[in-house]
């Protein structure tokens, strides 16, 4: 776990730095201003859906089914 703490912080240092440099694009800035903002005044930052291959890649079966037609849809997250 410390080394997970230690790597996250890391990050969020390297992050830091790439924002204060100046050299990320418009977008990935304003993005990432936005999920600073929203961790720093409370509100909860959503995490991004994991697709079936990232869940497969940490060890985690996945069956995709296909939708029943007809049925109307509904979302887990």
């Amino acid at each position: 776990m410390l080394t997970r703490l230690q790597a996250e912080e890391t990050l969020r240092s390297v992050q830091a730095q790439a924002l204060g440099s100046g050299l990320l694009e418009k977008g990935d800035f304003h993005r990432s201003i936005a999920r600073l903002e929203r961790a720093a005044y409370g509100r909860p930052v959503r995490a991004a859906q994991a697709s079936p291959a990232a869940l497969q890649a940490m060890g985690i079966g996945v069956t995709v089914v296909p939708p029943v037609q007809g049925a109307k849809e509904a979302h887990d997250g």
